[in-house]
């Protein structure tokens, strides 16, 4: 899993390790640990406005996406900036351009 091969080299091993993972209060019971991590990324850029739509899980959640019908492969790091205001009043179907303005 290159994701958590990443996480490691940064230096963020203890999720995965079951000796030092602490998610008791999730489960209820010590030893719960990750094993690997999935993350899809879309986004999707039309004249009408962006929109970006990522999906992360545990192996134990189960992810499932539209495949976009434009793909574009990503082989090594990068960055995506952006801003998210007002989460709860996001409304996909009316786009905000202001900050491109």
């Amino acid at each position: 899993n290159k994701l958590r091969d990443m996480l490691h080299e940064l230096g963020s091993s203890r999720p995965f390790d079951p000796e030092q993972a602490e998610f008791i209060n999730i489960s209820g019971f010590k030893g719960l640990h990750t094993t690997e991590i999935l993350q899809a990324v879309t986004v999707e850029v039309s004249e009408d406005g962006n929109e970006i739509a990522r999906t992360s899980a545990l192996v134990t959640e189960v992810v499932s996406k539209v495949a976009p019908t434009t793909v574009f492969l990503v082989d090594r790091p990068f960055l995506l900036c952006g801003c998210v205001r007002q989460p709860l009043e996001w409304h996909p179907e009316i786009p905000d351009n202001s900050a491109l303005l």
